[in-house]
Formats: structure tokens, C-alpha cells, sequence
């Protein structure tokens, strides 16, 4: 339907969305029940618009309708239909498209094909609302280890909240396997909510315990110390039961004191602990979690308050072996992480008995040093804001090493540095500030990294930018792994002025030929002159380059064929 009047353009008559189930998407009524012009698609870019998708299909013909599929939050889910006039043009764009065309921003191809055909209805049911419901109450009929696994995915308040909905479910979330209990800041009656609490959690743990509960994670927001007694009850109960997982986050303003002492001979089944501020002080034969697998210490302490007003060489003493006695009462840890932690003294991991795997240290605030003596089946290092003693003696089978800001208080060359790690697959440098402990005039051309495969290095500081984009810089570290396959740099996000990237003059007597570097990916490329020319470097070094990978600082990010790619010195 058209009005003709001057200044009013065709008005469009569509049904409304709730109708669409009887009419077809966007309302256009297929009477035969062939959607014989209309393509479904998939894995496109979430954040592509109606107007980018219609630029896709464009080219094979008049487009009539674009609709893309959204949640209830109006988010697209990444799929929709296009109508075409014709099926030849629907047919050309499937043919052209389907699993050949890659949108900016996905890692897959778009999946092109034919709608699926609807039956079309005239006119709803007059009982639609009630017949509706029926069709979707499919909850109703499922098997309780089916509805159990879904509760399981809820936070536990809400799936202890369902029994109301159901007599059947009345009883469901005590099968549950896990269990989050959080206990907000209340603004009144402190004392009787974490009362309250507290029982619930013995509850939980007691003598008429869950039986099926395997994880168990407490996250008191506000603590008060006279409940420690009763905290430290659930923690010999949780010790005491068949738990696999448990965690504890305790918000105070001092540390809570975890009761190591109580746990010997307990927690033969957990496998994993996360503690958030507590303190820890282990004793002599310490073996309370010698089942553990992995552990994780986030603002965690060895020391009591007034221990700190000791002598300092004392105090350090104390620390130091504290911290030792927990590494070594894990006899059968894999992974161990230290998150934001307080420690003045020498981090020393020694145990050569250990299965030890994986290590993380992050942002912790240590004065002192982080120093493996002995972990012969560590194939995992994560390192930053922590200094790390790097003894030459020792040859680590470490696999994946990423040193961070502050771990290295010395320049080496990268031959030195590599033999520290001889069986290094993977590394990932980060550097903060101006000076960068791997400089080219330091570095030999040796082939140092033989079993590197990839590499990665970030920047996030405009002092270290000019120094890792140097050409030469990038030439010796590419001419010491010489079976490295992929790299990449990672430039933070900073406001930069393109005068501060100069372009050096590439020495004209380096001539480096690269066999085995696959993939280069620059993140967040910008295009300064620094840039471009240390992606024309790579690329004339690496003969069997086949994919440069470049991103944007939002994320957005575009692939290129190494040997056709011209357009970025356009």
C-alpha cells in the first residue's frame, strides 16, 4: 500500500514481531512454505549493523529484507536471514559466501544457506497465550539430573530460590554439586546475619551434610572477628567432608589467621583451595594438604601483626620458612598461584619431590626475591612485579615462561638467557619503562631459543616502544629461534605522537633470512612509520610468512595473506 501525495514515500505494512511465528520472518507470508529467496547466515560479527550485512550480500543482487536474531537483552546472537528478489541472487550470494567470506572481527567464515521453510497460518488460535506456554514448558518434563545441571550453572541463592517455584523442585538444590555462598555488608544486626551464615554453612557440612556437594566457595563481604571460633568450625567441617574445591574470601581489615594447625590428618579428597586474606603460618611437618592439586593465595600473609615489630633479620627468618613449609607440606601440587601478596622475605621453592607444574606470581608486593632452588617437573612460569633469581646452574624444563615489569634486575644477552631455559616453547616479554633487559647490543646471533615456536612481546609504556620496534632488535631475537612459527606484539593503548617514532636506518650489512615464521601479528597497530616498516621487515625476513594479523585498539583485528599484502604501505 502507496500514498501518492506529494512529499510521502511508500509506507510499509509489515506484521508485528509476536506474529512472525505465523507469517513468516520480518512478516512476509510464504504460501507454499518454501522460503525459496530467503538465506539463513551465521558466525557473523556480533557488533555488525542491518546496513553491514546488507554491503555483504549486496553484490549478488537487490536486497528486500535484512533481520538479525537478538536475545532478550536486544544483543544479536550473531545469525539472521537476508531476502534477495530472486532465488538465482539468493543463489549466487550462498554459493559465493558460504564458508569463503570471513567478517572483520570473527575467526570463521560465514555459514550461508537456505532458510528452513515455515508453515504458514493465517490467523493465531484464539487460546494462543495458553498455547503458547504449553509449547514452551519443557522444564516440566525433564529428569531431575538434567534440571539439577542447571541449577548448578545459577548463582546459589537463585537455585536455592526455585524450590518455590515447584513442589518437585522443593528438594532439588540440596543435590547440587556446588555450592557459592556470599554474605553481604548488612546495614544492620551485623552480628545475627553472620550468625545466620555461618549456620547455614555448618548445615551444608554437618552431620546430616549434602552428600553430593564436591565445591564449596565462601565469600564473606563483611567479618567480624568474634566469629572466628564458628568461622573456623566450617573450615574444620569443610576439611573434615568430601570436598574437591573449596574457597574462601574473608573482607576485614585485618588478616584472619587460617587454621593450619586443626587440619592435619583432614582434606584428604581437596584438590583445589583459594584463600583471600588470610594469614598462614604452617608448623614443622606441615602435611594438611597433601592431596592438594592446586592452590591460590590472593592477599594472603606469613606473618602476625606484632611479629612485624621484631628484629628485621628475624622476622625475614620466620617468613621465609613459613613459605617453605607450605610448598613442601603440598606433596602432590601441580599449580600454585600468588596473587597481590604481602612478603618481605626470599621466596624460595625448593622441592625437588614436588609435581609442581605450574607457577604464577603476580602483582604481589615483595621486597624481597622469588628464587626456584629445585621443581624438576615445572613446564609453566608466569612472572610480574616480582624480582626473579635466575640461578645459572639451573637448567629448568619450563615450556611456557612470561617475565613481567620488574622481574629481571640485569641485562643479558639472549644465548645467556636461554640457557636458563633450554626446552623453552613459548615466551612472552613484557617490558615497562625505558629500559629493556634484552638490548640488541647485549644480544648475540647465536641460535640460542632452537625449540621457541612462539613468541610474544608487549609493551605498554611509551619509553620501551622505540627499543622492541627497533628492526636490528627484532632481527637478532627472530635469528635466535630459528623454528619459531608465530609472533607477536602487543602495544598498549596510549595517546602517542608520531613524531616520537622515528624510523632507524636498517643496517645495510643485516641480512636475515627466516625458514619457519608462519604468522606475524601486530596489536594495537596504529600506522606510524615505526610500524609499517617493522611489518615490511618481518615480512621480507620470513620467506614462509603466510598470515599478518593486525589489530585495532578496539579489538577489531584483520588477517592478510603475507604474500599478496601491499595495501599498508599504500
Amino acid at each position: 500500500m502507496s500514498l501518492a501525495k506529494e512529499g510521502i514515500g511508500p509506507i510499509q505494512v509489515r506484521y508485528a514481531d509476536g506474529e512472525r511465528g505465523f507469517h513468516g520472518d520480518r512478516g512476509h507470508a510464504n504460501l507454499s512454505g518454501v522460503a525459496e529467496n530467503k538465506l539463513f547466515f551465521a558466525q557473523m560479527n556480533k557488533q555488525a549493523n542491518a546496513q553491514e550485512i546488507e554491503e555483504i550480500f549486496a553484490p549478488f543482487g537487490q536486497i528486500e529484507d535484512v533481520y538479525i536474531m537478538r536475545d532478550a537483552m536486544k544483543q544479536s546472537r550473531g545469525c539472521g536471514f537476508v531476502k534477495f528478489s530472486t532465488r538465482e541472487q539468493a543463489t549466487e550470494a550462498m554459493n559465493n559466501l558460504n564458508g569463503q567470506f570471513t567478517m572483520r572481527g570473527c575467526d570463521q567464515a560465514l555459514i550461508v544457506r537456505f532458510a528452513d521453510p515455515t508453515k504458514p497460518s493465517t490467523n493465531p488460535p484464539q487460546n494462543f497465550p495458553r498455547q503458547m506456554k504449553q509449547q514452551q514448558d519443557y522444564i516440566k518434563n525433564m529428569p531431575d539430573d538434567i534440571l539439577i545441571k542447571i541449577l548448578s550453572l545459577l548463582d546459589t541463592k537463585a537455585a536455592i530460590s526455585t524450590s518455590i517455584l515447584s513442589k518437585r523442585w522443593k528438594h532439588l538444590y540440596r543435590s547440587l554439586t556446588r555450592f557459592n555462598l556470599t554474605l553481604e555488608n548488612p546495614n544492620s544486626h551485623h552480628d545475627e546475619k553472620m550468625t545466620e551464615f555461618i549456620k547455614t554453612i555448618q548445615n551444608l557440612l554437618g552431620p546430616h551434610a549434602n552428600p553430593f556437594i564436591k565445591s564449596l566457595f565462601i565469600d564473606l563481604k563483611y567479618f567480624n572477628t568474634t566469629h572466628k571460633p564458628l568461622l573456623d568450625e566450617c573450615v574444620l567441617n569443610a576439611f573434615g567432608s568430601k570436598l574437591v574445591q573449596f574457597g574462601l574470601w574473608v573482607h576485614s581489615d585485618e588478616y584472619t589467621k587460617f587454621p593450619l594447625d586443626s587440619l592435619d590428618g583432614l582434606g584428604d579428597s581437596l584438590q583445589s583451595l583459594h584463600l583471600y586474606c588470610c594469614a598462614l603460618f604452617p608448623h614443622p611437618g606441615f602435611l594438611a594438604f597433601r592431596s592438594l592439586k592446586e592452590l591460590t593465595l590472593s592477599e594472603v600473609v606469613f606473618y602476625e601483626r606484632e611479629e612485624k615489630g621484631k628484629d628485621k633479620a628475624e622476622f625475614l627468618k620466620l617468613e621465609e620458612s613459613r613459605f617453605e613449609l607450605l610448598i613442601k607440606g603440598c606433596l602432590n601440587l601441580e599449580i600454585f598461584s600468588l596473587m597481590e601478596c604481602e612478603f618481605d622475605g626470599m621466596m624460595r621453592i625448593d622441592a625437588p619431590f614436588s609435581h609442581l607444574k605450574e607457577i604464577n606470581c603476580e602483582n604481589n608486593f615483595c621486597s624481597g626475591e622469588i628464587e626456584i632452588v629445585s621443581a624438576p617437573k615445572l613446564e609453566c612460569l608466569n612472572i610480574s612485579n616480582s624480582l626473579f633469581v635466575v640461578d645459572a646452574e639451573l637448567n629448568l624444563s619450563v615450556k611456557y615462561l612470561r617475565l613481567g615489569f620488574g622481574c629481571i634486575d640485569a641485562i643479558y644477552g639472549l644465548d645467556q638467557f636461554s640457557s636458563f631455559f633450554p626446552c623453552l616453547q613459548t615466551l612472552v616479554l613484557f617490558f615497562e619503562g625505558e629500559e629493556v633487559w634484552l638490548a640488541p647490543e647485549r644480544c648475540s646471533a647465536s641460535d640460542s631459543f632452537r625449540k621457541l615456536k612462539h613468541l610474544v612481546i608487549e609493551a605498554f609504556t611509551l619509553e620501551s616502544l622505540p627499543e622492541i620496534c627497533n628492526p636490528l632488535w627484532i632481527a637478532l631475537i627472530l635469528e635466535s629461534a630459528p623454528f619459531l612459527e608465530t609472533f607477536e606484539i602487543k602495544i598498549g593503548k596510549m595517546e602517542t605522537d608520531e613524531e616520537l617514532f622515528e624510523v632507524d636506518e636498517r643496517p645495510e650489512s643485516f641480512n636475515l633470512q627466516h625458514k619457519n615464521l608462519k604468522e606475524f601479528k601486530m596489536c594495537v597497530f596504529k600506522g606510524y612509520p615505526i610500524e609499517k616498516e617493522l611489518v615490511r621487515f618481518v615480512m621480507e625476513s620470513a620467506k614462509a610468512l603466510g598470515k599478518i594479523v593486525l589489530c585495532d585498539d578496539e579489538g577489531y583485528y584483520e588477517e592478510f595473506d603475507a604474500t599478496k599484502f601491499s595495501s599498508i604501505f599504500e
